[in-house]
């Protein structure tokens, strides 16, 4: 089977950023063996640069993050768009696709206009059955694609295999707190990369 062509240029810019992280404080403590609040706001930190680095590794949202995507023009024909950072929320409501047509006016697509596939890793946007896409004036950034990826809205929602490769990040950053910044979890783990395998994805 054929795989469908991505729009090559393309701008994503966070819009929404998860409400929660796949690891709680309380979790991390526990993972860590430390019962004293007095770390409390640094093992915080500690976590969301975990997710953080975990998330580009993988090239994924973990937790529900809206996002818009900004390319010059819609594919061509019934080609579909590639969403970024799966995986895609399957719900319609949470895609909102706006254009600036041949007439230069800002143009919201009726979601009875397109069809969502959230199975496929990264999730596609096609036009309806039988459809194409509309055109568009030869400007940049003409089409403006609002989109949730995540596993949900709670942290279990996470795999767990994404969960304990950021428990292991973040332990190693606790222990080695003098020799790295705060924020900036750089070290790769070749032994626990297995963790990540089932999660990885590519164009």
């Amino acid at each position: 089977m054929n795989r469908a062509k991505p729009v090559c240029q393309y701008g994503l810019n966070l819009v929404t950023a998860p409400s929660v992280e796949p690891i709680d404080v309380s979790t991390a403590k526990s993972y860590l063996r430390v019962e004293v609040p007095d770390d409390d706001v640094l093992i915080q930190t500690m976590i969301e640069a975990a997710r953080r680095q975990t998330e580009n590794k993988l090239n994924r949202s973990f937790i529900n993050t809206t996002w818009k995507l900004s390319i010059d023009e819609f594919p061509d024909g019934e080609e579909p768009i590639l969403t970024p950072n799966p995986p895609l929320s399957a719900t319609s409501s949470n895609v909102a696709i706006t254009y600036t047509n041949t007439s230069g006016v800002s143009t919201t697509l009726a979601s009875s206009n397109y069809q969502i596939d959230a199975t496929s890793e990264p999730g596609r946007i096609f036009p309806r059955y039988g459809g194409t896409w509309p055109e568009t004036r030869s400007v940049p950034n003409a089409v403006q694609i609002q989109f949730v990826s995540g596993y949900g809205s709670a942290a279990d929602t996470v795999p767990g295999g994404i969960r304990q490769y950021m428990l292991r990040l973040i332990a190693d950053q606790y222990e080695n707190r003098e020799v790295v910044a705060v924020g900036t979890i750089v070290t790769e783990y070749p032994m626990l990369d297995g963790l990540l395998d089932p999660y990885r994805w590519t164009l």
